[in-house]
């Protein structure tokens, strides 16, 4: 787990290639026995299918919810680093795309993430019903993380509430 000062430029060299976790790309189906699932789903203002899309497939929400990011081009096999903030220092998220579907994408986490699993961020209409569905499958890959499990799993949880959170407010 990398940790920097708040801030500090970001840089996608030298993130690593491989992904930190197997089997991949289930989090847009069933999920893995082994993990910790997540699957939530929250409402969106109807009609908003385009725009929220959009937000997701832009970083927009992730950025909304307070992380900063750097990210190649919105594709599979595309690399992604998530500074999340925490008081005077970030996180290091580096993951790399795993799946783009319509209305969203997959990534995987990559060596240093504080966690090992996938998560998917998808938007979905129903007619004029718009939704976000947030999956994920997991297990804390750094020391730290594993020492503190319930507040490491408490964070994920607010995470993605944060995300949620921030969708809405940009739509």
């Amino acid at each position: 787990m990398r940790v920097v000062r708040r801030g500090a430029p970001l840089s996608l060299d030298g993130l690593p290639s491989d992904l930190s976790y197997g089997p991949v790309g289930r989090s847009l189906g069933e999920l893995p026995p082994g993990f910790v699932h997540l699957s939530r789903t929250w409402p969106l203002p109807d009609g908003s299918f385009e725009a929220a899309a959009r937000a997701v497939t832009t970083w927009e929400m992730h950025r909304a919810s307070g992380l900063r990011v750097l990210a190649e081009p919105l594709a599979p096999g595309s690399a992604v680093l998530q500074a999340v903030p925490f008081g005077p220092v970030e996180l290091l998220a580096p993951c790399r795309v795993v799946a783009v579907v319509d209305g969203g994408f997959t990534y995987g986490t990559l060596g240093g993430h504080p966690e090992s699993g996938e998560e998917s961020f998808v938007v979905h209409a129903d007619g004029a019903r718009t939704w976000l569905a947030i999956r994920s499958y997991s297990r804390l890959a750094s020391a730290v993380a594993r020492i503190g499990t319930p507040v490491a799993r408490r964070v994920q949880s607010r995470a993605v509430d944060a995300y949620a959170s921030a969708l809405q407010s940009l739509l």
